[in-house]
């Protein structure tokens, strides 16, 4: 079965940022994991795209961008033209910007004229609520948004899977969500097609994100399509 992880950080402040990662991938038997930089209030993209280069085989690149920066549209362009960046990643809540309004429309239309998807940190007010998520994916019906953590928090989850299932583009993202039933409860509500796994590596650990899945009562095709499957289609790779 395919592993291919939806959240891993490549951060300039861990001691060892890329050989960490590989060496989690390759133990956990993680074939390709999405990266983007860690948390930097103007994440570092060109610094890591130039970090992985060798080893493109193994990293879906994401920009993490905040809309907030003018010349985040600009370095998008360069990003995916120049670097062959499959998405974006937004942390609402750290860059402190509504994902549910305007600011971020630039980007939004961008990344659909792209085909690629944006990967929305959900979880905590009073930036990055599930419902919140949920709006910008009803402003931008043609982009696909990652929802991930899906909600995060007791009692957000359902309601993550309730917007997911009102809203076709949400895709929702396991990463460190803690509770396997709901990845159970996911699956049942909007299909297996549109859940994917997730770990947010190194600052926490994939075998405990790997066994949630593992755990949560999957059969051997979904699993197969939560944790590699869904993710390659949505990225259009191989």
């Amino acid at each position: 079965m395919r592993i291919v992880d939806c959240h891993i950080h490549i951060s300039k402040i861990r001691k060892d940022p890329l050989g960490e990662v590989l060496g989690l991938m390759d133990r956990y038997g993680i074939e390709k994991g999405v990266v983007f930089p860690g948390n930097e209030p103007k994440p570092d993209n060109r610094w890591m795209a130039k970090l992985i280069a060798p080893y493109r085989e193994r990293f879906l690149p994401f920009a993490w961008l905040n809309p907030l920066q003018p010349d985040s549209v600009d370095e998008l362009d360069e990003l995916v033209k120049n670097k062959g960046f499959t998405g974006v990643k937004f942390h609402p809540l750290f860059h402190g910007f509504y994902p549910n309004r305007d600011n971020i429309r630039p980007i939004a239309e961008r990344a659909a004229e792209y085909d690629i998807p944006i990967l929305v940190h959900s979880g905590h007010p009073h930036y990055a609520t599930p419902w919140q998520v949920g709006e910008m994916a009803a402003l931008f019906p043609e982009v696909t948004v990652i929802m991930d953590h899906m909600g995060l928090q007791v009692g957000w989850v359902d309601d993550a899977i309730t917007l997911a299932k009102r809203h076709s583009n949400i895709i929702l993202g396991t990463t460190a969500m803690p509770f396997h039933e709901k990845i159970r409860l996911a699956v049942d509500t909007i299909g297996m097609e549109r859940v994917v796994y997730g770990s947010d590596a190194p600052t926490i650990h994939p075998l405990p994100e790997i066994d949630r899945v593992k755990v949560a009562g999957l059969t051997s095709d979904e699993e197969e399509m939560v944790f590699g499957v869904n993710l390659l289609r949505i990225l259009k790779a191989r």
